[in-house]
């Protein structure tokens, strides 16, 4: 859909930069022309009782402008009741709204926006807008989440979840002067500057400040040199085409700065702040048709990561009751992640909504965080209270806030006991450990309390390593997986030769020995189990290089359901022959897992079956982790599993659990140096796509690791290793000998 993306930008472009009969104007004209729109919203921030406006002079290479930021404002009341209950702020003032006052040589003043990014999302940071019950599938049915929707919920065609990156919000534009150098606008939700390099971040700061003893510009200084680091990264033509895109369309870019020196939850590893574009908006106040919110990003994406831009993760989802709930759904489960951003897409193209959705994990550590915070302003504030004193109040607040988190997130009594005693516990060794250990050192106790604001995650992960405690609480998924109709318990066995030979005791999980010679089974029907009897009556689709393709053949077979599976034409006669004994449609189409996936949609289109996901699927991935289940339960002394990855729902899988129960095994991927997708994406920060894979081991020839199962390997693989072949051939005789 790139071509109706691009009809936005060129409909905007067409509206802003040229008269009715197509002709062009010059940038004076088209500034003139819509100037008295932005005066008006200028007069009104300043007169309005939940707004402000400041203006602030800019550097010398923009002689007679002056940036003006206009925002809500109220003192004593937060920014979410006044978007909430105000529809002028919802869909005038952005969270980044930067607009230009202009003297022109005849005395008129003029303005012009500069940036204007994302309308505010959801409106509620209580998250309480999560699934609130059972029949809740979309959790957007809401009246108070329906105002930031500009059409109903019901005409959402899909879904493009985006990940959200838990960092500052940072905005870019670009103006492009006379002399054709470029002018860069930066700045965070309610401050921004022009500057043309890094040099000028420290002048235009200084120019700015309108009031002594002030300095609204702490956060946009963060972001402008980070922007700028990113930038000047970029190869000259790279960098020249995106600077080029920006000016001439004059889209706002909007990214999440991830900064190490303030982490918020999330534990980050970036050595800089390093920015993460997730979206693009048009510089307008009367909205144009279909880009009311922002423009389709799929554009935006596929230009930026041309450029050597840095995106969030995304995934495009159906609207569908059961399968957009099953996203929901893996959403909230997450861990260590703040969550997704929603992007609901009519049928036409247009992004009609946005909405943040938090995991559990998130929501529950935020808190903990607060009530942490708030213990220790109590006792190293103006009260001074007594450390015993404050630990009581802070216990007590914590249980009232997770009884509450309880009601809205719908967590369940154990899960909600485990969060909370999880912050009695953390708030507990701040004190005991953090602050004891600082005597009577009033510098030593601050910069405790510097760190549990602003470097929280830190804080945490030792608090974790420290007490034993594990923050990963519910392994639900993995716990109720419904494998065992079909797939078995398989067998751990020692390998005495090779444990003799590498001094260690080897075991090998012997899963070659489930009824279809795999693990895929276990994911297959656990996926496939949870399908209504209509769903079920359609078929299912596959794409797999065998072993997947085998197992959803195998379930389908079980739950007397048609199973078409598209294979890559390089997969071996013996799992097509499989397939086909155990019912299954076989369809060979191209070299990779990748090519068979398209077709197989195509397929899924036309059919209306559904498609079972090899890896990218929480019920997949919860019956892949049935095998860590067995690992635990079958040797209590694990030091390491090494899991193959292809796709990665079995790394993912296995690891999930282990993890959550004994954090301290490590959980090692291996994958083939010539197919190191995940071993790439985790080294690169996100997911990419190789070119080419190397295809002696078909059964991991993938090209790109799947959203979700990058998440979770990306924060729970202790590393991946790569091998080439000649160790595979080698591996392959030590274990047949070994075994026979």
């Amino acid at each position: 859909k790139l071509p109706s993306r691009l009809e936005q930008i060129r409909a905007f472009m067409l509206q802003t930069h040229g008269n009715p009969n197509g002709t062009p104007l010059s940038f004076e004209d088209m500034v003139a022309r819509d100037s008295s729109i932005w005066q008006e919203h200028f007069e009104k921030a300043k007169s309005a009782k939940d707004t402000m406006a400041s203006v602030r002079p800019t550097l010398d290479f923009l002689p007679n402008i002056a940036g003006i930021d206009i925002r809500v404002h109220s003192r004593g009341r937060p920014d979410d009741a006044i978007y909430n209950s105000s529809a002028y702020a919802r869909k005038f003032l952005p969270r980044g709204n930067y607009i230009a006052q202009w003297k022109v040589a005849d005395g008129r003043a003029l303005y012009f926006p500069m940036i204007r990014a994302y309308p505010k999302f959801t409106g509620h940071e209580d998250d309480g807008e999560l699934l609130s019950t059972d029949n809740d599938t979309t959790s957007i049915t809401s009246d108070a989440l329906s105002k930031y929707f500009t059409e109903p919920a019901s005409e959402t065609q899909s879904v493009i979840t985006t990940t959200k990156e838990n960092g500052e919000a940072a905005h870019l534009a670009v103006l492009k002067l006379d002399n054709g150098s470029y002018v860069y606008l930066v700045g965070s939700k309610n401050v921004h500057l022009a500057i043309q390099s890094a040099r000028d971040i420290e002048p235009a700061c200084l120019v700015g400040v309108t009031a002594p003893g002030q300095n609204p510009f702490a956060g946009a200084k963060a972001v402008a040199y980070g922007l700028m680091r990113m930038l000047d990264a970029l190869e000259p033509a790279k960098r020249f085409l995106f600077c080029e895109f920006l000016w001439q369309t004059r889209l706002t870019a909007s990214f999440e700065l991830l900064c190490p020196d303030h982490q918020h939850v999330e534990l980050l590893d970036v050595a800089h702040e390093t920015p993460v574009l997730f979206g693009y908006s048009f510089p307008t106040m009367q909205t144009l048709p279909g880009a009311e919110i922002c423009v389709n990003p799929f554009l935006g994406f596929a230009l930026s990561r041309a450029c050597g831009i840095r995106t969030v993760a995304f995934d495009v989802v159906p609207y569908t009751g059961l399968e957009f709930k099953n996203v929901l759904t893996a959403i909230k489960s997450g861990y260590q992640t703040e969550g997704n951003v929603n992007l609901y897409v009519n049928g036409r193209g247009n992004v009609i909504g946005l909405q943040k959705y938090k995991t559990a994990w998130y929501v529950s550590l935020r808190a903990i965080r607060e009530k942490a915070k708030a213990f220790l302003t109590a006792v190293l504030g103006k009260k001074h209270a007594p450390i015993d004193e404050a630990l009581r109040d802070s216990h007590r607040s914590i249980e009232k806030r997770f009884k509450a988190i309880q009601g809205f997130l719908q967590l369940t009594d154990d899960s909600t006991a485990k969060y909370c005693a999880l912050g009695v516990e953390f708030v507990t060794y701040v004190a005991r450990v953090r602050l004891a250990s600082c005597g009577n050192s009033d510098d030593a106790k601050k910069a405790v309390q510097h760190d549990c604001v602003n470097l929280f995650p830190v804080v945490w992960r030792d608090f974790l390593v420290a007490t034993g405690a594990n923050d990963r609480i519910d392994c639900s998924r993995i716990l109720t997986a419904r494998v065992y109709d079909v797939a078995v318990e398989t067998s751990l066995d020692a390998m005495p030769s090779l444990s003799a030979r590498t001094g260690n005791t080897v075991l090998l999980k012997r899963e070659d020995t489930q009824p279809v010679f795999s693990f895929k089974l276990r994911g297959a029907y656990n996926c496939m189990v949870q399908l209504t009897e209509e769903q079920r009556a359609k078929g299912v689709v596959a794409a797999s290089a065998g072993n997947h393709a085998q197992g959803v053949a195998l379930a389908a077979k079980k739950l007397g359901c048609v199973a078409t599976i598209v294979m890559p034409v390089t997969t071996p006669q013996i799992k097509i022959s499989a397939v086909e004994r155990n019912g299954g449609i076989v369809v060979l189409h191209g070299d990779s897992y990748s090519d068979a996936y398209a077709h197989s949609m195509s397929i899924v289109a036309t059919t209306g079956g559904t498609f079972v996901h090899p890896y990218d699927d929480p019920d997949v991935i919860a019956g892949q982790g049935t095998i860590g289940m067995e690992l635990l339960r079958q040797r209590h002394d694990l030091d390491a599993v090494f899991v193959p990855i292809g796709g990665g729902g079995l790394a993912a899988g296995v690891a999930a659990y282990v993890k959550r129960l004994r954090p301290h095994v490590k959980v090692i991927g291996v994958e083939p140096v010539d197919a190191a997708t995940m071993h790439d994406s985790i080294a690169a920060g996100m997911r990419i796509e190789l070119p080419t894979v190397g295809l002696f081991a078909d059964g991991v020839a993938v090209k790109q690791v799947g959203e979700e199962t990058f998440r979770l390997c990306r924060h729970l693989l202790d590393e991946v290793i790569l091998v080439d072949t000649d160790a595979m051939c080698a591996a392959i005789k030590d274990v047949f000998e070994a075994t026979r």
